[in-house]
């Protein structure tokens, strides 16, 4: 009863202290711009603290927005009038499809049985496996999902002690976001997401361009401080298989749908020469699924209706606040904490400010919908908005203390695959890894590539 009221007290909290702050106006925001930041205010507190579920808060934020009209339908309704979002509706069938085929067990299994015989072995065959999925599940929860499960599966058929399973599941799922971070594909939901937030053009080549090789700079050392952080849990440890299922043969049904999947995967590879979008060709392989029977009518419910509608809502934010003007007199206020030119220690301070309001939002989405537009504004004199947009991804999307930080994280906590305490055990350290990456790893290679010019680094 007592947390019931607690509760009940953090809602009437997250309401009154926005009201006042609306009935103040503070910062020089006009009465409009304080009533749709204090809006804005109220639904993220409800999404960081879970006091309301994604889907009410959601709708009362766009309801808001739209009553208030703060900015145009179109402004406000932005994603699900694109082709984003119709893009990520068809993956979830298509990454359904491919977990009720069961190929990803049928041939996973036996390498894992081959070149994952010790714990260090497993974390470099996770990598492998997270790279060669990224266009077979496209879905990237799916993905992360089925591939964790397959892995369970198989340690569950060892004598692998509980605290090296923990230990490396965790490092699965911690993993997982970093190696996303490399490719715009990787992950429909957040890198697409986080492109349409700094609205501008920015195809899978040009991040691959921009983000791929410092990227797996980062991964190495990302995987150098997994097994150092759970070195005990790690080194030295030596397990035996204690189970071996026989080897089935594959189903028509499975024949078919691996014909499938390696039409759609070359087909994907080959959109822009064949001049179709990769949504059609999403879709006529779904549809191809239910064709010969690894779809069913049921699987609809594959479909994440409360992501869909958080998406909705998160990507409203950047635009609303843009075009009602308050964005500008916060960032403006933001801006007196930067110095007045380009510099490695105007970069820091963007660095560690992206961090910080990411730990006090939790969702990447959430977090990448407000500082990536407010960022670029205020950051147009010095730098490209590309630029600012990729450096707040990086702040972001491999950073994570507590499970509600991380989607992706809080469904392995959730799952009990590892203990929370380990999120904040690998996360403390992880931050100053940001700082080595940004600074030792993605600033020199986009200066290597003259995307910088001379701007200060």
């Amino acid at each position: 009863m007592k947390r019931k009221n607690y509760k009940k007290l953090l809602i009437i909290l997250s309401i009154l202290i926005p009201g006042i702050f609306a009935l103040i106006s503070p910062l020089g925001l006009s009465r409009h711009q304080a009533l749709t930041t204090a809006v804005l205010l109220i639904t993220i507190s409800w999404w960081s603290a879970n006091l309301v579920k994604k889907i009410p808060a959601s709708l009362f934020l766009l309801c808001a927005f739209a009553i208030l009209q703060s900015a145009p339908i179109k402004t406000i309704f932005s994603f699900p009038l694109s082709e984003n979002f119709y893009l990520i509706i068809i993956t979830y069938l298509f990454s359904q499809g491919i977990a009720n085929s069961g190929l990803i067990d049928i041939f996973l299994y036996p390498i894992l049985k081959k070149y994952a015989t010790t714990p260090v072995k497993i974390i470099l065959c996770m990598v492998v496996v997270f790279y060669l999925t990224i266009y077979i599940i496209p879905q990237p929860i799916a993905r992360l999902i089925l591939i964790a499960s397959v892995f369970k599966v198989y340690f569950d058929k060892t004598d692998m002690s509980e605290n090296t399973r923990h230990a490396l599941m965790f490092i699965c799922f911690s993993l997982f976001a970093l190696v996303n971070m490399g490719m715009r594909d990787s992950d429909l939901i957040l890198n697409t997401s986080t492109v349409g937030f700094a609205n501008v053009s920015f195809s899978n080549s040009v991040w691959i361009k921009y983000m791929f090789v410092p990227t797996a700079g980062y991964l190495v050392l990302a995987t150098l401080l997994s097994i150092t952080v759970f070195r005990k849990e790690l080194l030295g440890v030596r397990f035996k298989i204690t189970d071996t299922p026989k080897p089935g043969r594959l189903t028509s049904v499975q024949k078919k749908t691996g014909i499938i999947i390696l039409l759609t995967v070359a087909g994907w590879l080959c959109s822009s020469l064949l001049n179709v979008s990769v949504t059609i060709i999403t879709l006529v392989t779904t549809i191809l699924f239910a064709m010969v029977g690894v779809l069913k009518k049921q699987d609809i419910k594959a479909i994440d209706i409360t992501t869909m509608v958080f998406l909705t809502a998160a990507f409203s934010i950047g635009g609303v606040m843009k075009a009602c003007g308050a964005a500008a007199v916060l960032f403006g206020q933001l801006g007196n904490l930067f110095p007045s030119e380009a510099s490695l220690l105007y970069i820091f301070i963007l660095v560690t400010v992206g961090i910080a309001v990411h730990m006090i939002l939790g969702s990447n989405t959430t977090t990448l919908s407000v500082i990536v537009p407010g960022f670029i504004m205020m950051s147009s004199k010095y730098y490209p908005p590309e630029i600012v947009m990729l450096l707040a991804f990086i702040c972001v999307a491999y950073h994570a203390i507590l499970p509600f930080h991380c989607v992706t994280i809080a469904i392995g906590t959730g799952n009990h695959y590892f203990p929370a305490k380990y999120i904040a055990r690998y996360g403390i350290p992880g931050i100053l890894l940001i700082y080595i990456a940004v600074f030792l790893l993605y600033l020199p290679w986009w200066k290597m590539l003259g995307l910088l010019g001379g701007q200060g680094i």
